[in-house]
């Protein structure tokens, strides 16, 4: 999630500024105001898309294979795309680039439902939240410091393309670590055996309900 803000964050800055000060209509699409509604109603064409394929690409190849089909998806769309800075060719990249968010979004979502405890679920889709707003936000300052402004920048379309590939590596390394170290699944977690009363509590509790029971010797 955190790749993909960071790259969409760069990307959407150098839209701007080529809506805003290079570009210029052709047949159909438009630049300037009008054309930045044209981008956006294709970033919501992707993400309307990836609501139905999603589910679909998950079951049969897991969430851990979607998010790489995406990763690498946005990467080539950026290069294949991104970099001509055309019209036509910003709107198909546009596109692809919703599809990849939600679709991550989605397998990140369905993880913290699945895998993390009743107890910490509340914090850590708190800090994904965070993670998503705060990333988006330092890339789009960070480009803007960067950008030319024309916003023909291959170098940032380039490196957002790498943030991308960077976050498909510590994607993997992630799956490796939770492999060798995590537990098994359908284990119970750490919290659920800490609120279990222990063997001798149980015992315990168990002889001073009879002891106390009146005239429980006498009977």
């Amino acid at each position: 999630v955190a790749a993909h803000r960071l790259a969409f964050g760069v990307t959407t800055l150098v839209i701007l500024l080529l809506m805003r000060n290079t570009l210029v209509d052709v047949g159909p699409f438009k630049a300037g105001i009008a054309g930045l509604g044209e981008v956006v109603g294709a970033v919501a064409a992707g993400l309307g898309v990836a609501a139905v394929v999603t589910p679909w690409l998950t079951g049969r190849v897991g969430r851990a294979g979607t998010v790489r089909i995406m990763l690498v998806l946005a990467a080539a769309a950026l290069l294949g795309l991104g970099l001509p800075m055309t019209l036509p060719t910003i709107l198909a990249g546009s596109f692809v680039l919703g599809l990849v968010g939600q679709a991550i979004k989605l397998c990140s979502d369905a993880a913290v439902q699945t895998e993390v405890g009743d107890a910490v679920r509340g914090r850590v889709f708190s800090l994904s939240d965070t993670t998503f707003n705060v990333t988006y936000v330092a890339a789009v300052a960070g480009a803007a410091v960067l950008a030319p402004t024309s916003g023909r920048s291959p170098l940032l379309l380039a490196l957002a393309g790498g943030i991308y590939l960077l976050g498909l590596v510590v994607h993997e390394l992630a799956l490796r670590t939770g492999a060798q170290g995590g537990t098994q699944p359908g284990a119970p977690s750490a919290i659920a055996v800490s609120t279990a009363p222990s063997p001798s509590v149980s015992t315990s509790s168990t002889s001073q309900r009879a002891d106390g029971e009146p005239g429980s010797a006498d009977r």
